[in-house]
């Protein structure tokens, strides 16, 4: 039920404005509240600040943007390697796992609301990317996945940099 509230608010989401934000301090914050819920799931979380990571945006936006890719990885990764979280350089963030990743044929589809591919969790319901998606259009932002040879999920938002003018 949360996740349909989350969902039905970022596609109405429309932010007045979109001051500067630290996208770093954002990314830690997260990090620190997700700590204990990864470690529940033998996950492990490391932040990585690779530095000038501020951007035009909404500070809750970002905020539930990493924590839906953030819980995407609890739910998909091994226990084996830590999820890392990372913002920057630049007005970029990142989640990385070291799951399954994505089969080919499924991702054009990972951002559909309620589509669910074949690494389904117990009690997801599709909505998670579906609400990051909605919500990295309504920054103007970008959100690219790659799946490296090696295994896993990289997702990647690319935010508006502080430089440009409202």
């Amino acid at each position: 039920v949360a996740q349909l509230l989350e969902l039905a608010q970022a596609e109405v989401f429309v932010p007045a404005d979109r001051p500067v934000v630290d996208l770093a301090e954002i990314g830690k914050s997260v990090v620190s509240s997700l700590d204990e819920v990864a470690l529940s799931s033998n996950q492990s979380l490391v932040f990585l600040d690779h530095g000038d990571s501020q951007a035009h945006a909404h500070s809750e936006a970002v905020y539930r943007i990493y924590r839906n890719l953030i819980e995407n990885a609890i739910a998909h990764g091994p226990s084996d390697r830590p999820i890392e979280i990372s913002a920057g350089p630049g007005p970029t963030i990142a989640v990385r796992d070291y799951g399954p990743g994505i089969a080919i044929e499924d991702r054009a589809k990972i951002f559909e609301k309620f589509w669910q591919g074949g690494t389904r969790s117990e009690g997801g319901a599709g909505l998670g990317l579906g609400i990051v998606k909605s919500l990295t259009d309504a920054l103007d932002a970008k959100i690219t996945l790659d799946c490296p040879d090696e295994g896993g999920a990289i997702f990647s938002v690319f935010f508006r940099p502080k430089a440009l003018s409202v």
